[in-house]
């Protein structure tokens, strides 16, 4: 026992000896090209050792080195893929006999490392990667051998890497960024003490900037622990829009790699200065996150973001947001959950939860949204938008939303749709299809609807008129925006229970709309004043210019009540109306379609009056006239009552001719024809009236004489000033014709009598004949 052990004595006197002697006699320096060799033939690269080596054995072995460069791949500049300005690692001898590794800092000092990706796509580390990946497939262990057995424990400690650069450019995405003065710095790690943790860099390029972290690492029993985490950020530049940012980050990390469970615990991300795009403001983000590793699940609870963010960018200059959510994720079945949403943004209240599905393979989502009441009114103001002037100052006062919605990145469909606004609910169902190109789909339903309080008041309507109504109509003339048109795909319906507009009251509308690849198609329908009202409208915008197609009818429309309410009560036309029309024209705006309107119309009214004149007064006055005397006052209605008026219009480019207007009344019969220039707003009509030899009613029994009597009236002016007037000349002549007439009736009559008294009845037919 005392020889073995002197023996060993001895055996350890010699290591130690040769751990003192042998750095003394060996020199590593003179092994650079055999080091070289070996990194030329395992890389395919140029390593260069350009400082000292030195070697330690005893008590630690270790190695340290000067300036070391590896050369680039081919191809890729600069020259050097990686240099450094010294490298030290060191392991204690004999705690390796136990297996057991336990190493001094680790120092790494000028780290200069060049990372670039070509326009193929192709990195300059590649060929490192694959040397790599066949190296450790060829290291097979020989058959009845096993592999080396597993270390028993590893500590390091610490790593100490300063003033090290690195450079990406990126060919591929045009990127180039550049990260100086890197440093970390670690103390002992492998033990279960917690371990100081700080990492500094400055960033270069696009975005540039100082980024600092530090913390307390504690790794134990294969858990990691990560206590008082924090990272600040100061970043600026052209891939911030030229703005800046300055951040900090706060965490506690808690990482079980037994259980495979994480815990991010009291995280708060503080953004204290944001200036990007005009934009400006603060930022608090809080909340936690625990999850499962193994199985993939993840919840989140308690997320809260709020601030206030400024600028230009904001339609009211500055908007305050607050944002709460539970969320859930399970990535093996790929669902996400978000319950529990509340959003507060520029006084709108928003709640819900959405349910994500298929979230890595193409998300698909559903759920609940719901807008609190608001004034949409105030909202506008906050946002600081002017509220539309409205007739009734009240509207725009109150609004509320729900709806469940549904969908994917590139749809979205809303069901169970209920909209309030003000004394207006709507309801329905609505979807978009391919955001990129929509497609739109609706069936939506309201109860009553008064346009009217939305409407301008009307001086602010009145002050926006001109000379002549044309004149308007041309000044605000709007040109179809056909290039939406041609993209529109649209099919959906609209109904509503009552609608005033214009005070124009209606009933049971309906109006659907389909329109794909610029032809658009709509129906209307309503009920009117004891009548009914359907279209079908056409536009066709695929061409240059849209041509646009209406089949219109109005049946049974007590006209007199409509224009009144249309014309506040100046309405000049009663009676029980049909019309039917079909028009087509060109033009994208208003003034051109007028200009090629063309097309038929066919009316008829019956038991109804012209209001504004009174024709048979006007016969009389006219009858005063060629008697020279005059009217005196009376208190008839200032009308002219018809039984029945009917009549067919032809329109050609944009000029309404009618030649074939029946008036039958109970004292006269009233024949009409002339033109309408519809896009100037003129008129030039002449009437022929004539009066019943029978008729009683409005001064008939007065106008006796002038029965038969065709009287022509003629109505010129505009639109808006029409003016009426019996053509004299053309009467007197019809006067005169008639006088003639009746003096031949009376002497043929005469003749006729004094021939069949002499000569019999025979031959008094015979001369009757000839006075034809």
């Amino acid at each position: 026992m005392k020889m073995l052990l002197k023996i060993i004595a001895v055996l350890l006197v010699l290591v130690i000896v040769a751990a003192i002697i042998l750095p003394m006699v060996i020199d590593p320096n003179d092994y650079r090209e055999e080091i070289a060799a070996v990194v030329k033939e395992q890389t395919g690269r140029e390593l260069k050792i350009a400082g000292d080596i030195s070697l330690t054995v005893f008590p630690w072995l270790g190695a340290e080195l000067g300036v070391v460069e590896l050369a680039n791949a081919p191809g890729f500049k600069p020259a050097v893929f990686a240099r450094t300005e010294k490298v030290a690692v060191r392991v204690k001898l004999m705690p390796l006999l136990k297996k057991r590794v336990e190493m001094d800092t680790v120092t790494i000092h000028g780290l200069q490392l060049n990372l670039a990706r070509d326009a193929k796509g192709r990195s300059n580390w590649d060929d490192l990667v694959a040397k790599g990946g066949e190296a450790k497939t060829d290291k097979v262990a020989p058959a009845g051998q096993s592999e080396p057995p597993a270390l028993a424990a590893l500590a390091i400690g610490g790593v100490d890497l300063s003033n090290a650069s690195i450079h990406w450019d990126d060919a591929q995405a045009g990127q180039r960024y550049q990260i100086n003065k890197l440093a970390l710095s670690t103390g002992a790690l492998g033990g279960s003490d917690p371990v100081d943790l700080e990492l500094s860099f400055a960033l270069e390029g696009a975005i540039a900037g100082q980024v600092e972290a530090s913390g307390r690492l504690q790794l134990d029993a294969g858990k990691l622990a990560l206590s008082g985490f924090g990272l600040k950020v100061q970043l600026a530049g052209e891939g911030l829009g030229g703005g800046s940012v300055e951040a900090q980050l706060n965490a506690d990390l808690l990482l079980d790699q037994v259980k495979q469970q994480l815990a991010l615990n009291g995280l708060k991300v503080e953004v204290t200065k944001l200036h990007m795009a005009e934009l400006s403001g603060a930022l608090s983000f809080s909340g936690s996150l625990q999850g499962d590793l193994e199985k993939q699940r993840f919840s989140a609870p308690g997320l809260a973001l709020s601030g206030a963010l400024e600028g230009k960018a904001l339609p009211a200059g500055k908007v305050e947001l607050q944002f709460g959510a539970d969320v859930t994720a399970d990535l093996g079945a790929q669902t996400l959950g978000i319950e529990k949403l509340a959003l507060q943004i520029a006084g709108l209240n928003l709640d819900g939860g959405v349910q994500v599905s298929k979230l890595l393979d193409g998300p698909r989502y559903k759920g609940k949204l719901h807008a609190a009441p608001f004034s949409p009114r105030e909202l506008l103001a906050r946002l600081g938008q002017e509220a539309p002037e409205t007739a009734d100052p009240k509207v725009l006062g109150m609004a509320e939303l729900e709806a469940s919605l549904s969908g994917s990145t590139d749809a979205v469909q809303l069901a169970s749709l209920r909209v309030r606004l003000d004394d207006t609910t709507l309801k329905g169902t609505a979807s978009v299809q391919h955001f990129a190109k929509p497609a739109i789909r609706f069936q939506l339903d309201a109860d009553a609807l008064d346009a009217d309080r939305y409407l301008p008041p009307e001086s602010a309507a009145s002050a926006q008129t001109v000379a002549s109504p044309g004149a308007a109509a041309a000044g605000g003339a709007t040109e179809l925006p056909l290039e939406a048109l041609r993209a529109l795909d649209v099919d959906g319906k609209i109904t509503l229970g009552k609608l005033t507009v214009r005070k124009l009251k209606l009933q049971n509308i309906s109006l659907a709309i389909k329109g794909r690849d610029g032809l658009i198609g709509v129906t209307p329908a309503a009920q009117l004043y004891q009548g009914s009202y359907k279209g079908n409208i056409g536009l066709d915008a695929r061409g240059k210019q849209p041509k646009l197609r209406l089949d219109e009818k109005l049946s049974g429309v007590q006209i007199g009540p409509l224009l009144d309410d249309l014309q506040d009560g100046k309405g000049k036309l009663t009676g029980t109306t049909n019309l039917q029309a079909r028009l087509s024209a060109t033009g994208a705006d208003p003034e051109a379609a007028k200009k090629t309107l063309g097309g038929d119309v066919r009316f008829s009214l019956s038991d109804g009056a012209v209001k504004g004149v009174n024709v048979a007064r006007l016969i009389r006055e006219a009858q005063a006239k060629l008697q020279g005397r005059s009217l005196p006052a009376d208190s008839e209605p200032l009308q002219t009552d018809f039984a029945a008026l009917d009549g067919t219009v032809q329109i050609d480019k944009g000029i309404a001719t009618n030649r074939d207007l029946l008036v039958k009344s109970p004292l006269l019969r009233v024949e009409g024809s002339g033109t309408v220039d519809l896009p100037q707003e003129q008129l030039n009509y002449g009437i022929k009236t004539t009066l019943v030899a029978t008729s009683k009613g409005q001064g008939g029994k007065e106008l006796a004489n002038l029965s038969g009597v065709p009287i022509p009236i003629r109505i010129t002016g505009s639109f808006a000033d029409p003016k009426y007037g019996v053509d004299m000349n053309a009467l007197m002549n019809a006067k005169a014709k008639a006088v003639v007439s009746q003096q031949k009736a009376k002497v043929q009559e005469k003749v006729q009598e004094k021939l069949q008294k002499s000569l019999g009845d025979k031959a008094g037919g015979l001369l009757k004949g000839l006075f034809r």
